[in-house]
């Protein structure tokens, strides 16, 4: 039996202190495995997501790998909204579990995106270091609502050194919105890159499937390569206070996908 309140108190104090939490075996493998079912049938659909072109502003998927990755494989697809190309998801044992847990920290706190990314075996696309903050029109705000913010990192297999889990650097969450570069993925869209300070102490988010980690929108973070034999996918949750009415209006403006469109 787990002991969420033992882990909810733990992973507050992480997120306040430290700006993220690493969290073990808050789902089961029967819980992982159902998400992975479903994940896996839309990156089978990857090749069809990627052609269709981008309508009222919203995209389906991309290569996110850096455009100086090596090779011109697909190494890093992305499928965005995919709770909304599969609304299953929602439906599984995993996300009611992670919903709860998110909620328990911060009560107010509902889903506003989410998107799926998967690390190719034996790739060497990274995700530079960068904070969240910078693609979201949060840096216009007060910063009360960028702590009202929770980003939650979900592996369907257990993350390594090896196929490129998250690394976060502690504090950051305090250091505001640090600068950022612009440089080009491998599908031709932007993307930013931080420079954070040589030597800075980083903590590696090591966890088994079954486990997820949660960080500020403003803790700097990256993941590495995989060069793993086997390909590493997560599923990515953003919860925010104004999260449902988020999503509501892009859906009411056409400016996310639905199923009904992509079928």
């Amino acid at each position: 039996m787990v002991d969420t309140g033992n882990l909810r108190n733990r992973a507050a104090r992480d997120l306040d202190e430290h700006g993220f939490a690493i969290v073990a075996d808050l789902v089961s493998s029967e819980d992982v495995a159902e998400v992975k079912y479903l994940l896996d049938g839309l990156f089978q659909r990857y090749d069809e997501f990627v052609t269709l072109k981008p309508s009222r502003g919203w995209r389906v998927a991309a290569d996110m790998a850096l455009a100086t990755t090596p090779g011109d494989r697909v190494d890093q697809p992305e499928i965005l909204h995919p709770s909304l190309l599969e609304p299953k998801l929602l439906q599984t044992a995993l996300y009611r579990k992670t919903r709860a847990f998110i909620r328990s920290i911060d009560p107010l706190l509902t889903l506003r995106f989410d998107h799926a990314v998967r690390k190719n075996a034996v790739s060497e696309a990274e995700t530079p270091w960068h904070q969240d903050y910078i693609y979201s029109n949060l840096t216009k705000l007060p910063s009360i609502f960028g702590r009202r913010r929770r980003h939650v990192w979900v592996p369907m297999e257990t993350a390594t050194i090896e196929n490129g889990c998250l690394e976060f650097i502690p504090g950051s969450h305090r250091f505001g919105l640090v600068d950022h570069q612009v440089f080009e993925r491998r599908s031709g869209y932007p993307s930013y890159i931080a420079s954070p300070e040589v030597g800075a102490a980083t903590t590696r988010g090591i966890v088994a499937a079954g486990g997820m980690t949660i960080h500020n929108v403003s803790t700097l973070h990256r993941a590495g390569v995989n060069r793993t034999s086997q390909a590493r996918t997560a599923w990515l949750m953003q919860f925010g206070i104004f999260g449902a009415a988020e999503q509501w209006l892009m859906k009411a403006s056409g400016k996310v996908p639905i199923a009904s469109n992509i079928s």
